[in-house]
């Protein structure tokens, strides 16, 4: 233990149940009067920091000691002779309130029949914290004898459940030391609970408060963040959770990255453009050029990236707004999906076929799903306030030329009322219908065609008539 003194020759110490906290009672050079309390923290194998004294809440001008903290690491039990009570020392109980571990709730006197007139001490609680423990010489056999009492709810802790696990190695189960695993309650994170696996097994026991939901992260050098969730909302009483390992995958000197690119507009995919990888900036180094392919398709191979170096992804394509992304921290990363939205250019006499506004069979009703299409079309419009447009629409050849002309311009005129009832003015919409006229394939009359290839000629189409 580093620095430490103690000027008396009695001494009582505590481990706490994580084993990291130890609890003394000695006469340090800062103590109030006679035995005070003092916490130390485990540093290492066999080694502990310098003795903090618990402060003035807790200890007094005459001797505390026989201290006991409770599994749930907040809630402590001491004897002392400077609070009055109802003998020569009583048993009390406070909570601690933060990490200082010098502020502490106002001591509660245990109260008969735990306190007596003799003297009442080496208090202890099981993990359960039904029963309590404690020496007293009143009502011995002998000197001082040993009792069993059941805890009123107000002198508890709270109820903990002690989990057990491990930490392994996902691919040859090994044992992972030295892992720092965090537990959170959520959504507030008011408990934050920090444990570290056995350097040799991989092991860990952890004491949580129950009737909480908890997230855990856990860290180790070379590995990816793991995660987990635990509910113990469910959970009122002290109970053992021996849980499965927690298997953890070793970083990759290789990062795949992969994704697909999308038109903003249509949802088409976008064949042929230039994706590419860079250092710092737009005009930095570059590190890998890829190119879609005919389903929009691209994907990365790299090795050994600089984790601390800041990588964008330019993506270049004809007709189409430069998309700049920044990867982010992608340390924890061994594959990193990326499907990317493109954004049209808009110039005059460009066409948009849209192949996804939908309408009932035969009919000019809009499905509900074709209206998030239109409303693109919307947000493109209002982004342009000066820009006009021509809303065609288009049918397959499968009914009469005449109900197909009919069809196509109720349909054009159906999408032109839901954008303008969208806040668009209608003076910046021509609505027709070209039916069966502008097929985009041989599927004429009385041509055998399949079903996808009709599919091919219904469609809405969006000329940019005025900018």
């Amino acid at each position: 233990i580093k620095d430490f003194i103690n000027n008396s020759p009695y001494v009582n110490y505590y481990l706490s149940a994580n084993g990291k906290y130890l609890l003394m009672a000695i006469d340090g050079p800062d103590s109030y009067g006679g035995l005070d309390l003092y916490v130390s923290f485990r540093t290492g194998e066999n080694s502990w920091s310098k003795p903090v004294n618990l402060g003035p809440e807790i200890n007094t001008a005459a001797n505390d000691y026989s201290p006991f903290l409770a599994a749930d690491g907040v809630t402590l039990y001491y004897s002392t002779a400077g609070i009055s009570g109802y003998g020569k020392e009583d048993i009390f109980v406070s909570r601690r309130l933060d990490d200082t571990w010098m502020k502490w709730s106002e001591p509660m006197n245990m109260g008969k029949p735990i306190n007596s007139s003799e003297s009442d001490s080496k208090f202890s609680i099981p993990a359960s914290g039904s029963y309590a423990f404690f020496s007293s010489k009143e009502g011995s056999v002998g000197l001082y004898d040993i009792f069993r009492i059941l805890l009123p709810d107000t002198a508890k802790p709270q109820a903990v459940a002690l989990l057990k696990g491990s930490i392994l190695d996902v691919t040859t189960k090994d044992p992972v030391g030295g892992a720092i695993i965090i537990y959170k309650n959520y959504p507030d994170e008011a408990i934050i609970i920090r444990e570290i696996s056995d350097s040799i097994t991989g092991k860990f026991s952890v004491y949580l408060p129950v009737g909480y939901k908890y997230t855990a992260v856990i860290k180790a050098d070379g590995y990816i963040d793991g995660k987990q969730s635990l509910d113990l909302s469910s959970i009122y009483n002290f109970t053992i959770i021996e849980q499965q390992p927690i298997l953890m995958v070793k970083k990759s000197t290789f990062k795949t990255i992969k994704g697909k690119l999308n038109d903003k507009l249509t949802d088409k995919s976008i064949a042929g453009a230039k994706i590419s990888l860079v250092a710092d900036s737009v005009g930095g180094k570059v590190l890998a050029v890829s190119y879609a392919n005919e389903k929009g398709e691209f994907e990365f191979k790299l090795e050994n990236l600089d984790e601390n170096e800041k990588i964008l992804m330019v993506v270049e394509q004809e007709n189409y707004k430069q998309q700049v992304l920044e990867l982010g921290d992608i340390s924890n990363e061994t594959e990193i999906p990326l499907d990317i939205n493109l954004e049209p250019e808009i110039k005059k006499d460009k066409v948009i076929e849209f192949h996804n506004i939908y309408f009932d069979f035969g009919k000019a009703t809009l499905k509900e799903e074709s209206k998030e299409v239109l409303d693109r079309i919307v947000e493109v419009m209002n982004e342009n306030p000066t820009l006009e447009i021509e809303l065609s629409g288009h049918t397959d050849s499968q009914s009469s030329a005449g109900f197909n002309l009919k069809l196509s311009q109720q349909r054009a005129d159906e999408a032109k009322r839901y954008i303008v009832s969208k806040g668009i003015s209608e003076n910046r919409i021509v609505a027709i219908g070209y039916g069966e006229t502008r097929l985009l394939n041989h599927c004429k009359d009385n041509v055998p065609c399949s079903e996808e290839e009709h599919a091919i000629n219904r469609r809405i189409e969006v000329k940019v008539i005025k900018l």
